[in-house]
């Protein structure tokens, strides 16, 4: 087990974590799990079912269904009729961010856990992960290892996620790993303190990348993340993952993200431009591609306020959009 963190001052580097001890009675009723479900009726009991097992650190589940035209609702609200923790509502479609954010807004416990609605977290990991942050109070966020199943829950092997994770292994350096390739995967993999959104803010209005910005905002704000490796969470790969979309949409919002962080990083630090840092990140962009797209989206982001609003307004401008997608 291993704790990161990526202070103002330096690059995040890897320090010895501290076990988590003691009567975890103290974590009971501790953890909200937020679901955007949508349109997974195939998967939805199962993931649900994941959630209701993880024992005294649960304290609700709350389901926002974002317009499903199945019958995915129904499927939760019927799960809803026997466990009291079980919180289930309709609105209409507006994306997962915008999913989570309502959820996010109803959570009412210490920790809040995102779960996709066809994703299954193991039986031990909300209790693992929170007793992780108690005993490691300079950490904002938890992740886990993973592992992968099909549309049939059955294991499978992913290839990318390997690669990915050995790149992290080797530098120990969350943000350029992020970056090159995000190792934590997905939203499903993300537990943390609910006072980081008061700080950070909730999830920006990206389609693929909402996780990775995130991720990376919590390190630009000076927070930490500690990253448990056993795997604590099954991620289902499957043909409507979101993922699997048009590549060059998804690669805008890489370019975007990186970006802003960038931007954030530079702005929020107090202290002076660390040039090889930058060089990283450039041959980072430059292996990828993506360099042209990354320097349009800093140079816009210097005409608009750092924060959620600056962010939101380049996301609204097509026109801009259209001409970073050119460059990927």
């Amino acid at each position: 087990m291993f704790k990161l963190r990526k202070p103002f001052s330096r690059p995040t580097t890897m320090l010895q974590a501290v076990e988590p001890d003691g009567d975890r009675s103290a974590l009971r009723n501790s953890v909200s799990v937020v679901i955007p479900l949508y349109n997974h009726a195939r998967y939805i009991e199962e993931t649900l079912r994941s959630a209701m097992a993880q024992g005294q650190a649960l304290r609700e589940i709350i389901v926002v269904d974002d317009g499903s035209s199945d019958d995915s609702l129904a499927v939760a609200q019927a799960l809803a009729l026997n466990d009291e923790r079980l919180i289930v509502w309709s609105q209409p479609n507006q994306g997962a961010p915008a999913a989570i954010n309502h959820g996010m807004a109803r959570a009412t416990g210490e920790f809040i856990a995102i779960l996709n609605s066809d994703d299954i977290f193991e039986t031990e990991r909300l209790a693992t992960l929170t007793a992780l942050l108690v005993a490691n109070p300079g950490s904002d966020l938890a992740g886990s290892g993973l592992s992968f199943i099909n549309g049939e829950s059955q294991p499978i092997r992913d290839a990318w996620y390997e690669e990915t994770l050995a790149v992290f292994e080797r530098n120990r350096d969350i943000p350029l790993s992020l970056i090159e390739g995000n190792f934590l995967m997905t939203t499903s993999n993300l537990l943390f303190r609910r006072s980081l959104i008061s700080r950070i803010g909730g999830f920006r209005n990206f389609r693929y990348a909402h996780d990775l910005d995130f991720l990376l905002r919590i390190q630009a704000y000076g927070g930490g993340i500690i990253i448990e490796p056993r795997n604590l969470m099954r991620y289902r790969r499957h043909q409507a993952n979101t993922i699997n979309e048009q590549h060059g949409n998804v690669r805008v919002e890489w370019a975007m993200v990186a970006a802003i962080h960038l931007h954030e990083w530079m702005a929020l630090s107090r202290q002076p431009l660390d040039a090889r840092r930058l060089l990283a990140f450039e041959r980072i962009f430059e292996r990828h591609q993506l360099s042209m797209a990354v320097h349009l989206v800093l140079a816009k982001l210097r005409t608009v306020p750092i924060g959620l609003d600056g962010t939101m307004s380049i996301l609204n401008d097509r026109a801009f959009l259209e001409i970073v997608r050119e460059t990927v």
